[in-house]
Formats: C-alpha cells, structure tokens, sequence
C-alpha cells in the first residue's frame, strides 16, 4: 500500500466518521473506505510503501511504519508542524483503525488526539501511530532501550508514555528515556517491573521524573549517559537497578 495524506476535506471526513462510529452509526471498515477516497488524499514524496501487520502490537506497527519510511529514503518522520506532513498520521490512523481503536465495548474513542494528528506538542503524542513510530525511530539503532514506550497493544496508551513523551524535553533525552526502561523494565517477563508506577512507593516512575527536573537544575542531562543518569540516583532507586 501506497502511504498518502489526507487533504483538509479528507481530515474533516475522517473526523465525522469518529463522530458517527462513536455513536454506534457506522461500521470501522468506513475509515479505510475514507483513506482509499483519492478524492480526499494526496500523494506524497518521496513514495512510501507500507505493508500493515493484521495483528499488530504498539512495537510491530511502529516498527512497520519506521522501516517503510526509512526504506523510502526519508530523513526524519512526518512533521506535526506542517499540515500536510501531520495528515499523513491522521491518514495512517484511519488505514489502522481497526488495530488502534478503543476496546471498550461502547465503542467509546477516548480522545480524537489517538486519531488525528494534534497540531502542537501536547496532543501529537498521544497520537496511537505517530507516537509509537517516533518513539521507535529515536531508538532504530537499539529499540530494546525503548521497550517501555512500546510495550502492550497497539490501541493502548500506557502511563510510562504518558509522563515520558508527553513533555518533549524528557522524551527528546535518550539517556533518561534508556535509564528509565532499565529502571522498570522487566526483560524477563517481557513487561514493565510490577509496581513501577505507584504513586506511593520508593523510587517508582513519577519520583524518577521528579528527581530528573531537579537534576536537570544542576546538571546537563542531555549531555551524559544512561549509566550516568543511574549513577546520580538516591539510594530509594536502588531496588529498581536489579
């Protein structure tokens, strides 16, 4: 499959779609109806091709998306500054409906943002394909420092993703991103380390985080490493570096 962007009408149609399935009016195979519409979709340069796993985790269809845009010569992902380029998520979002839509049974969406790319910072990342993906393309090298971005299906949006990526100077830190997936989790089990994000307990998610912006008053931590990062802990993290 040819990846494509929707065109302001073509956003708009997919919108009304979201309105109408959440009100229990249309099948989900509408939103591939809509992408497949050249009527409401642009091309886009240079071409990339896509294959889309029918049964795909968050990591599969990150790493499905990551590796169609890298084999297409593409630098950097598709921008959420330029709206051409952030309608290629949203259209990404209908291709994959079926695989990034809410589970409840009814059919509640949640937030539009899972679906159509927001337009600043605050909404893009939550966004079900472009989020993963740029989550999976800032480690292509080493994807397995990133599990705890990634880990669960691909509908999901977990807590670790929440507070992580959704401020742009701790997700743009690779160092803190590394040191917080070998803090909480548990390669063994193939999932985050039980109780990690605990509001109550020692040195869990949200603490690390806290520690991180007071540290970052003294030190430069985009400019040391993840082992670094460990090293500046306060005993409490002990328990967490097993």
């Amino acid at each position: 499959m040819i990846v494509r962007s929707f065109s302001a009408r073509g956003e708009q149609r997919f919108a009304a779609f979201l309105d109408a399935y959440q009100d229990g009016n249309v099948p989900q195979d509408v939103a591939i109806d809509i992408a497949l519409n050249k009527s409401l979709t642009e091309t886009v340069s240079p071409e990339v091709r896509i294959e889309v796993p029918k049964l795909a985790t968050k990591k599969v269809l990150a790493r499905s998306v990551c590796e169609a845009f890298a084999a297409a010569g593409w630098q950097s992902l598709p921008s959420h500054a330029d709206p051409r380029m952030r309608r290629i998520w949203t259209w990404l979002a209908a291709i994959c409906f079926e695989r990034i839509r809410s589970r409840r049974a009814n059919r509640r969406l949640q937030d539009y943002s899972f679906f159509i790319a927001g337009t600043n910072w605050n909404r893009f990342y939550r966004h079900r394909v472009a989020g993963p993906a740029r989550s999976y393309w800032l480690f292509m090298k080493r994807p397995k420092d990133a599990e705890i971005l990634l880990y669960g299906p691909a509908h999901q949006h977990s807590d670790f993703e929440e507070q992580i990526t959704g401020r742009q100077d701790r997700y743009s830190n690779t160092s803190l991103v590394s040191a917080a997936n070998r803090l909480y989790w548990d390669s063994d089990a193939d999932r985050p380390k039980r109780g990690a994000q605990t509001r109550q307990r020692a040195g869990t998610l949200r603490r690390f985080l806290n520690v991180m912006d007071q540290l970052d008053l003294t030190y430069d931590l985009h400019g040391v490493s993840d082992d670094q990062i460990l090293n500046l802990l306060p005993p409490e993290f002990d328990r967490w570096k097993s």
